[in-house]
């Protein structure tokens, strides 16, 4: 995410909202579950928000307390499913 700096004339550039967080460990997890179970291989396995392989980082001071909630009800929609 990024705002618009003309709306917050102390900063001149564009400014960062927030970070997103990737978990390589859940992959990797999985891929050795592959492999114990001798199915590895022939398959992309996914890091998503679903399966907490990308989740959601620390906000900025910038972003208000309903612009954080508004933000993660989006992020719980797009892991059930049902955002747009």
């Amino acid at each position: 995410l990024a705002l618009d700096s003309s709306k917050y004339p102390n900063h001149d550039d564009k400014l960062i909202a927030n970070s997103v967080v990737t978990d390589n460990m859940t992959m990797l997890k999985e891929s050795m579950q592959d492999v114990e179970s001798g199915n590895f291989g022939n398959k992309v396995i996914y890091g998503d928000l679903s399966n907490g392989g990308v989740s959601t980082g620390t906000f900025s001071s910038i972003v208000t307390d309903d612009q954080q909630k508004q933000y993660l009800e989006y992020v719980e929609q797009i892991k059930a499913g049902t955002f747009l």
